[in-house]
């Protein structure tokens, strides 16, 4: 079989931009911001013709600029740092912004599904790894001695990425024809969302399945028909459809039972917190209006991309993508992102790519209470949304 060049190399980017990669605490996988430089296409930029992203782009450039050089010439700063930081994040979160500026980068939607699953794969190798290296058994793993294996193994940055594989491997008949995929893919999901320790996880997915049954039923008064997703117009058994869509939920029965105590846990965590707010919850109330307050202040710019760290080292995070959004780029900034991310929904929607919607409401769910759309995994996969957005056309192309 030969193998696409440029398929390969944009699986390979993309899938290290999803990989759990830090140093010193740092992420900065964003290898993907490198596709076009593969397909040597660095004179061909064009911003697209949309007023959404045009206004996006224009503004979150010019804060970050303007915020640049205010922090170089601003001498009440002692740490000589903070413009440098402040450039390297301004850098980070515009990247989401890269790939649309090009045409037919070779990214197709079986590249992004792929690389979601090789990315799943690697991440739980990841957690798998640390276990046997802390000496942690994970066949005694039960909701009682989970509060420990946390506090070493949890990953909570690759927990939608295991969402939406989940989604593409049950739900996707199209791009992902491997049966094997089919199969080892939900095995492997179920398994790296019980890993990250986080109710976030089990949001996120509900959120996505939720979400793709719904968009079913909406799709079926759109078209008033029932389709039949595993028969034919002449009630024929579909077999391999069948089979790629039962057999993974068979197999997924043993991790399920397995862990159902954690996973059941998880979920009375989540409702829990209609009752009454725990230690975790106030925290993040604290931090989320602390970011509130200081964009009351600046609500034009907020800290021009500079993180919360630098205004009180004891927050250092706050704990939800769109707070940090509002405390980077202000109120006007959050909304021009939701303007964004409106734009992208409503496409998808258009387009009946129920698939990658599902996708992106995991991400946004479990953007909620953690930076993950600012993470290289979230920026590269809202890249590459906000890339198939403006050249549909290519995407659907075999690979």
């Amino acid at each position: 079989m030969k193998i696409n060049k440029y398929n390969f190399i944009n699986t390979f980017l993309i899938t290290s931009s999803l990989v759990s990669i830090t140093i010193s605490y740092y992420a900065i996988n964003l290898f993907f911001i490198f596709i076009p430089f593969f397909k040597k296409d660095l004179l061909s930029i064009k911003i697209p013709n949309s007023n959404v992203l045009r206004l996006n782009l224009f503004y979150f450039f010019i804060i970050g600029i303007l915020g640049f050089i205010y922090y170089c010439l601003n001498l009440s700063y002692a740490n000589g740092i903070i413009p440098i930081r402040q450039f390297i994040s301004f850098i980070f979160f515009n990247s989401i912004f890269f790939l649309s500026l090009f045409k037919d980068l070779n990214i197709k939607k079986s590249t992004l599904f792929n690389a979601i699953f090789f990315a799943s794969i690697i991440n739980l190798l990841i957690s798998l790894v640390r276990a046997v290296f802390f000496g942690f058994d994970l066949l005694i793993l039960d909701e009682v001695n989970s509060t420990e294996y946390k506090a070493r193994l949890s990953q909570h940055s690759t927990g939608f990425i295991y969402c939406f594989a989940f989604i593409v491997s049950l739900f996707d008949f199209k791009n992902i024809k491997n049966i094997m995929f089919k199969i080892f893919i939900p095995f492997v999901s179920i398994l790296g969302i019980i890993l990250t320790f986080s109710r976030n996880s089990i949001l996120s997915l509900s959120v996505g399945i939720v979400s793709y049954f719904f968009l079913l039923l909406i799709n079926m008064f759109r078209e008033k028909k029932i389709k039949l997703i595993f028969f034919t117009r002449r009630f024929n058994l579909k077999t391999i459809k069948t089979l790629s869509f039962f057999i993974p939920l068979g197999i997924l029965a043993y991790p399920i039972i397995k862990f159902f105590g954690i996973i059941i846990n998880n979920f009375q965590r989540l409702f829990s917190i209609l009752n009454s707010i725990g230690g975790s919850e106030a925290a993040r109330l604290e931090r989320w209006s602390y970011a509130f307050n200081f964009a009351l202040k600046h609500p034009i710019n907020g800290s021009s991309y500079l993180g919360v760290w630098a205004f009180d080292e004891k927050i250092g995070s706050l704990h939800s993508s769109f707070f940090d959004v509002l405390f980077r780029t202000g109120f006007v900034g959050l909304i021009l992102y939701f303007m964004l991310l409106i734009d992208l929904i409503l496409f998808f929607f258009k387009k009946r790519e129920y698939v990658i919607l599902s996708g992106l409401l995991c991400l946004i769910a479990y953007g909620i209470s953690y930076e993950a759309m600012l993470w290289p995994g979230g920026l590269c996969l809202i890249s590459i949304l906000i890339y198939f957005r403006y050249n549909y056309d290519y995407i659907n192309l075999k690979t």
